[in-house]
């Protein structure tokens, strides 16, 4: 058997190798497949802007009584018909209601009767201080008087009423408007050679202020041998209609006419009326007719954007409104003496500065939305403040400075609560 065994292992063996010497080598294994590229992680959703903070109130509290209770004020304008007497308002408001005391408005309408018995109604009530622009400024004077006996100080915002009893007015030099866009015109004749048809459209002649910016006018171009004044126009009450009435009816008997002067407002109506008699022209156009101006309210700025209004003495409701509201806030809360005028400076608006502002607001009146007065911001009329913007110095009873705003730390310090 031994035989047979190891022939058949060796044999099994030989064929063993050769099978072996036949099979395929193995291929190397295979590498993984590669992973998808991972996306980048999805960047998380942008949070939304925070709002900006609410602008500092430093009036808050102010105007409460140690009991608790608010003082209580009210405003008697001559009308609420136009822009001007709109923001004024509005801004007196804005600085009671953010000095938390409590703000009322009469609206008279035009209605001097109804301005007077206003006066006194306020003074029966017991208020503690009202502000007015007066419809007449002569007339509304004894009821002033008797608000005073009342112990009810009134203050005027933009123009007098004649009594001594008038706590004070904050203004701006109305004889300087009429005088800045005086020299405005005198040099535009003289500069250009043209001789110059002035055509006055008039707003209340009983207003003390429309009378002296009249009159600075007068001071600057009467007797200039290149200015002529062809006409005044009745009262226009400070209402467009009535401007784009007399400027549609006056100028076509008039064809001279190359320039219109006003007192204030107006000068939506007066383009509306050049436009109707086919004369209205932007500035450069041989045919323009020079509009000049002493308000720079919404419809002012747009026409100075348009060509149409050529320059204006500015004078801001939201500046004469705001120092006349802390004056009332120092006199009948602090308990201080206030300057009897205040005096703003005059600034000249055109188009080169139409975007511009100062003591401290956002903007010029004109160029804002006359609502939502509670947003507007307090404005700035430090003495501090004005040096440092380069902004003209307030005239105080003839003294030239600044005007703090009052705040509680005042009256703490004052009034111990």
């Amino acid at each position: 058997m031994k035989k047979f065994i190891i022939p058949l292992v060796t044999a099994v063996a030989v064929v063993s190798i050769v099978l072996a010497g036949c099979v395929a080598e193995e291929a190397p294994p295979e590498a993984p497949p590669e992973a998808p590229p991972e996306a980048p992680p999805e960047a998380p959703p942008e949070a939304p802007p925070e709002a900006p903070p609410a602008p500092e109130n430093p009036l808050e509290g102010l105007a409460i009584r140690p009991d608790g209770t608010p003082y209580r004020f009210a405003d008697i304008p001559v009308y609420l018909l136009n822009d001007w007497t709109v923001c004024y308002n509005g801004c007196l408001g804005n600085v009671i209601r953010k000095a938390d005391g409590e703000f009322l408005t009469y609206d008279p309408n035009l209605d001097l009767e109804r301005q007077m018995a206003n006066i006194e109604d306020a003074a029966v009530l017991g208020l503690d201080g009202i502000w007015a622009t007066p419809i007449d400024s002569a007339a509304l004077a004894p009821a002033v008087d008797k608000a005073w006996e009342a112990g009810v100080p009134t203050i005027t915002i933009a123009m007098r009423i004649f009594s001594d009893n008038v706590l004070c007015t904050s203004f701006h030099d109305s004889v300087e408007m009429g005088e800045i866009c005086g020299k405005w015109l005198v040099d535009y004749a003289e500069n250009t050679n043209t001789h110059l048809y002035v055509y006055e459209l008039w707003h209340m002649v009983g207003m003390e202020c429309h009378q002296l910016r009249h009159q600075g006018y007068h001071n600057i171009i009467d007797g200039h041998p290149l200015i002529t004044m062809v006409a005044e126009s009745p009262e226009t009450f400070s209402l467009d209609e009535k401007a784009t009435e007399f400027v549609t009816e006056f100028l076509p008997t008039h064809p001279e006419v190359n320039t219109i002067i006003t007192t204030g407002t107006l000068s939506g109506g007066i383009v509306e009326g050049l436009r109707i008699i086919g004369r209205l022209h932007p500035t450069g156009d041989p045919d323009h007719v020079i509009i000049t101006t002493t308000d720079e309210d919404p419809p002012v700025v747009r026409a100075i954007r348009n060509g149409y209004v050529d320059v204006v003495a500015g004078q801001s409701p939201w500046e004469d409104s705001d120092l006349g509201a802390k004056a009332m806030l120092y006199y009948v809360v602090l308990g201080q003496p206030v300057p009897k005028e205040i005096h703003i400076p005059v600034w000249t608006v055109d188009l080169t500065n139409i975007d511009a502002a100062r003591y401290g607001a956002d903007a010029m009146w004109g160029n804002k939305e006359l609502k939502d007065f509670d947003s507007w911001p307090i404005l700035d009329f430090s003495e501090e403040g004005i040096q440092a913007r380069g902004e003209r110095l307030l005239d105080l009873d003839g003294v030239l400075g600044g005007f703090d705003t009052p705040t509680v730390a005042m009256r703490e310090e004052l009034l111990g609560y």
